[in-house]
């Protein structure tokens, strides 16, 4: 597989966020809604940024609701000290090697920031889109990225954990990667498999060897 850029996704496919997200989601809920929702549930509302999960949950007061969203993000991002191993290799590697890379994700840009501080990795992105607050908007985003690198779409790769990505990825006609390596993959590879990714990988490493980079690993 040659391609000369890889868009990436962030939760479940650069860091193990997701049970972050949940412990935030479930203070949130808790308090606005008088119950917890369970991360299944919680998950149904996934697509646009917490932003737009939240104001789609909570409705009134959702400001304050995505103020304490972001508090709960932040306390709670011990869950999540540090990205996948061999994250940052692959992305030192996939550029040392002239292969661009973007940020193309559904998260907001406040809690992206907050795990950008926490954990670094901005640096390796030429461009970084955020989430649309009333629906997914990655494909749009994917297809930007690709313009802004004046490259052909089929000239480029998105990979996530979802099949919401893959599907995303079809859309903008880059080449649809499945990353399959978080532990919280809530439907699993099965699920990946059935939306027609090129590749399904488990591990960083193994991107890098199918984009054909030598890793020292």
């Amino acid at each position: 597989m040659r391609v000369s850029g890889i868009i990436f996704d962030f939760d479940g496919t650069l860091a193990d966020t997701l049970p972050v997200c949940f412990a935030a989601y479930r203070v949130v809920f808790q308090r606005y809604l008088g119950r917890q929702l369970s991360d299944e549930e919680t998950a149904q509302y996934f697509g646009p940024s917490e932003e737009g999960v939240i104001a789609a949950a909570v409705g009134q007061s959702s400001e304050e609701a995505v103020e304490m969203y972001l508090r709960e993000y932040e306390a709670n991002h011990h869950l999540c000290p540090a990205p996948f191993d061999g994250i940052a290799e692959t992305l030192e590697l996939l550029r040392g090697a002239g292969v661009r890379t973007s940020l193309v994700t559904g998260k907001g840009p406040r809690s992206l920031e907050i795990s950008f501080q926490k954990m670094g990795l901005r640096s390796y992105f030429d461009s970084v889109a955020t989430g649309g607050l009333t629906r997914n908007t990655k494909a749009e985003s994917i297809s930007a990225a690709v313009a802004g690198w004046g490259l052909e779409p089929s000239e480029v790769a998105y990979i996530g954990d979802s099949p919401s990505d893959i599907q995303q990825s079809k859309l903008a006609g880059v080449v649809p990667l499945a990353a399959a390596w978080s532990p919280t993959l809530g439907k699993g590879r099965a699920a990946l498999e059935a939306m027609g990714p090129e590749v399904v990988f488990d591990s960083p490493s193994e991107l890098v060897a199918r984009v054909g980079i030598s890793s020292t690993r």
